[in-house]
């Protein structure tokens, strides 16, 4: 939604999802990019005048959208170009930045005005642990460094978590190590989701008061067998610390996975439990 708000198009399909399309913004439209008011701007103006209509139909709104994410959007905008000007043009590479996070902060905001919630459909565990969390993507942060996350993004996380709390982040590389210093300094971050492959023990270590949302590999659960996924589920959780600062998710489970494979995820948490 940010992405098509500044700029980018999107290519729907009958038997896939969404696809965002690069805009590839130039030095000179980059300059020029603003935060629009975000209720004036298609797609965002359509899905507000829906939400008006039902909340009149109905008489209250349930649910929110994916907001998405300061340097996930950055890049649908700008390309991979994006990666070089933080080394050439590094003023270039904040003006768009700035702009993303306004306009993620006016939609996180106004979706929650209407709901109550941001980021239910970021992962729904959300609901379960606390709804009114707002959930910031992360998810190509996997491919800076730590030194440039402090450098460009670790600001935006604290003026999203200063203006959208509780607040949280999600991380699904299989890396969080790769950035956690840098985590670690969002002092008002509550909720992580620990991408699958993470070194959970020292994500724990390094964020002892956070509440963890550890994440299986959907890939690797549909090949493995059942014991292998005892094992999986069983070392995510004996290194996550109090387990009730802990939840275990898989998102995006693909047809052919053995129902034995996912009963057996159920089976672990609730022996845990």
């Amino acid at each position: 939604m940010a992405s098509a708000l500044l700029g980018c198009q999107v290519k729907f399909s009958v038997d896939g999802p969404p696809q965002v399309i690069p805009a590839n913004l130039t030095d000179e439209q980059v300059l020029e990019l603003k935060a629009p008011d975000i209720t004036k701007v298609s797609p965002m103006k359509e899905l507000v005048d829906m939400m008006d209509k039902l909340e009149r139909e109905f008489g209250y709104l349930e649910g929110d959208i994916n907001w998405g994410g300061v340097h996930n959007v950055a890049l649908d905008l700008r390309g991979q170009q994006l990666f070089l000007d933080y080394y050439d043009k590094p003023n270039l590479a904040v003006k768009l930045l700035d702009v993303v996070a306004q306009a993620e902060l006016q939609m996180a905001s106004f979706i929650r005005a209407k709901t109550g919630t941001t980021s239910l459909s970021t992962n729904r565990i959300v609901g379960s642990v606390d709804p009114s969390i707002s959930l910031h993507s992360n998810c190509s942060v996997t491919m800076l460094s730590n030194e440039m996350y402090e450098e460009f993004l670790l600001r935006y996380d604290i003026y999203l978590a200063d203006n959208l709390q509780p607040y949280g982040i999600h991380y699904c590389g299989n890396n969080m190590e790769h950035v956690l210093q840098g985590f670690a300094k969002i002092e008002k971050a509550q909720f992580f989701d620990v991408g699958w492959g993470s070194n959970v023990a020292l994500c724990r270590q390094t964020l002892p008061d956070a509440f963890f949302s550890l994440r299986l590999s959907p890939v690797r659960l549909r090949t493995i067998s059942v014991e292998e996924v005892q094992q999986d589920v069983e070392g995510l959780l004996r290194q996550a610390g109090p387990l009730q600062k802990a939840a275990v998710c898989c998102v995006n489970i693909d047809y052919g996975t053995p129902d034995e494979n996912v009963a057996e995820i159920f089976r672990v948490v609730d022996e845990y439990r």
